[in-house]
């Protein structure tokens, strides 16, 4: 944790950077993180919406926080990894660890999602008998005693996004009108 000696203070005595600055004594609660944006007009770039208490920065991610007096402030993430708080600058570890979280999770459905639309449209198309049977008369691509038409099920059932498409492409390519 960064401290200031202050010349009024006595020899060796210290006080964390945010006390210095007025935020209030430690120690300090996270009470949480608040994304403030301003955008002047439809089609403007999206700005950062407020300010850091401590240094004046502006701020999308505002970090608030409550001291031990019951002030309450917000600061940006780089001036709580600038104090050199450990407690703090965990306090960040877990909020941005959480950010990832939730956007991976997102991603995962968006993707889940997608494949579920696409499945649907290639069980349409695969009720098409000519189409099944233009796959059922070729090999399958690496097991000779299969067909083709066991490999786009199998794609359709097991593959992720990347084997559904691939089971996509190859009936369009036999025939088969996907949308």
């Amino acid at each position: 944790m960064k401290t200031l000696a202050i010349a009024t203070m006595t020899p060796g005595s210290t006080i964390h950077v945010f006390e210095a600055a007025g935020l209030g004594a430690p120690p300090y609660r996270f009470t949480g993180l608040n994304t403030n944006v301003y955008q002047a007009c439809p089609g403007a770039p999206i700005q950062p919406g407020g300010s850091c208490d401590y240094c004046g920065t502006a701020l999308m991610n505002e970090f608030h926080f409550v001291s031990k007096e019951g002030k309450t402030f917000k600061v940006g993430c780089d001036c709580i990894r600038k104090t050199g708080d450990k407690g703090l600058r965990k306090v960040i570890s877990m909020v941005e660890k959480t950010k990832r979280d939730l956007k991976a999770a997102e991603k995962r459905k968006a993707e889940y999602e997608q494949k579920q639309r696409i499945i649907e449209t290639l069980k349409v198309a695969l009720m098409d008998t000519q189409v099944v049977e233009s796959l059922q008369s070729l090999p399958h691509p690496m097991i000779p005693r299969y067909t083709l038409y066991d490999y786009v099920t199998f794609l359709m059932e097991r593959g992720g996004i990347s084997g559904v498409l691939k089971a996509k492409d190859i009936i369009v390519e036999h025939g088969g009108i996907v949308a």
